[in-house]
């Protein structure tokens, strides 16, 4: 599947629609917010020429109270739309992560072979908690300042709408640093994550592997190994920051200009008597707050690249598929009663051939010992019989039946093994004792 922008935020927003009630409410908040800090700079014209000017008593009692019942009514919703969205946002990380895992247990036993396990933990981890910026902060501030410049601009061109025109026209040059700052950030934050999914595979083999590296004296060789790995991780992340803080100086620069131009602008149409001074320092308050939004756009802007770059490497994993399959009219394989048989069985991982047309037969009740030399495909025979992986040529029939006719679960029920690595899950005892098997009785 392609991986543009708009398909990825748009499947990622997919996991977001079984709470969109709470969106909608936090939405309205959103609004709220946004209508009040317009209304704010809108009566920065009637405190100014209504009290300070006119002196005005009525208005004088009236705007104070106003101002700061709209100030609490503000941060009310600031904060409800706050929390609303931040549990969106965790939630959908929590969704994400749990139908990842539930899709890691269904690939197959190959897919793991060729990941590394810290990779797959990176990605189950740090690479979802990067998509929740994306979903929750990046919504929330992206609605927010959306609808309050809006607002403000509002403002901007009924105070003056030629002066208002003009300070839109700087829009464009913001469009464009967006679109270089985004395209930039998003290669950055892809590269970050590749190198910390390497740097978790690489502690995740060399802290199983303490006995080897201790063993062979090992131990400032790969020290060494992980300086460089991380001082890499070092260099990406620095270079996604640099990107990131260039961001919101030339915003400021770009709203700095305007500010100055409008301060001559204004002050000239107001000596001459074409505004007065409380719509000039609305128009100016309106527009000082209007950079505010902006420079939250384009930190919207990055969070937005970062949460896609997570994204389209855990929506990659989504995309793989099991290689060993049930068959569409899989039966249950009936208890054991006679004999297993591997007829002309040939198998290889991805080179050389690692099992080449063996046959032979094991009957009930028989003990059979299989002896080689390591990599004989000693284990590649256990392997094959419980469907870890599937045979190239050949097949293998359990009573007749062959196996990849029957079901997974009825086939491994019926096979006990224990393997060469021990393996204790972090549970009770019982547990691990009885995995498998969670209606055993404890006697």
């Amino acid at each position: 599947m392609k991986h543009t922008s708009f398909v990825l935020y748009k499947r990622l927003l997919g996991f977001v629609k079984p709470y969109w009630k709470r969106l909608l409410v936090a939405g309205l908040a959103m609004v709220g917010v946004s209508a009040i800090t317009a209304l704010l700079a809108f009566l920065t014209k009637n405190v100014l020429d209504d009290i300070f000017i006119k002196k005005d008593l009525f208005m004088l009692k009236i705007l104070p109270p106003t101002v700061l019942s709209l100030g609490i009514i503000k941060g009310f919703l600031d904060y409800y739309q706050s929390y609303l969205m931040n549990y969106v946002g965790q939630r959908v990380v929590a969704d994400i992560r749990a139908k990842l895992y539930q899709h890691l247990q269904m690939l197959s036993i190959s897919y793991f072979h060729r990941n590394p396990t810290g990779s797959l933990m990176s990605r189950l981890t740090n690479d979802v908690n990067t998509m929740q910026g994306a979903v929750s902060y990046a919504v929330t501030s992206f609605i927010k300042d959306t609808f309050t410049a809006v607002g403000l601009i509002g403002v901007v061109l009924y105070r003056d709408f030629w002066m208002g025109l003009l300070a839109l026209s700087l829009f464009p040059f913001i469009g464009w640093i967006f679109l270089n700052l985004s395209k930039r950030m998003r290669r950055a934050s892809r590269k970050s994550l590749e190198s910390m999914g390497f740097l978790s595979a690489f502690l995740q083999e060399t802290i199983v592997g303490q006995r080897i590296v201790k063993a062979f004296c090992m131990e400032d060789y790969e020290s060494e190994r992980f300086k460089k790995a991380n001082d890499q991780y070092f260099r990406y992340i620095m270079k996604r920051l640099r990107v990131r803080a260039l961001s919101t100086p030339l915003i400021e620069a770009l709203g700095y200009l305007g500010i100055a131009g409008f301060i001559f602008l204004g002050g000239l149409s107001v000596i001459k008597g074409r505004m007065t001074p409380g719509e000039f320092f609305s128009f100016m308050a309106a527009l000082a707050m209007l950079y505010d939004p902006l420079r939250g756009l384009s930190k919207v802007n990055a969070q937005i690249q970062e949460g896609l770059a997570a994204a389209k490497r855990v929506f990659e994993l989504f995309e793989e598929k099991p290689e060993v399959k049930e068959a569409p009219d899989a039966i249950d394989l009936p208890p054991f009663q006679n004999e297993i048989v591997f007829d002309k069985v040939s198998f290889r991982y991805d080179g050389d051939w690692v099992l080449r047309n063996v046959s032979f037969r094991i009957k009930k009740g028989e003990k059979v010992a299989i002896v080689g030399a390591s990599g004989a495909g000693k284990t590649t025979l256990v392997n094959l019989l419980l469907r870890f992986y599937d045979v190239n040529e050949g097949a293998i029939y359990i009573d007749g039946i062959d196996i990849r006719k029957v079901t997974l679960k009825s086939l491994r029920n019926q096979i006990a093994i224990v393997t060469q690595e021990i393996i204790l899950f972090n549970d009770t005892v019982k547990n691990n004792i009885a995995y498998g098997r969670p209606d055993v009785s404890d006697e």
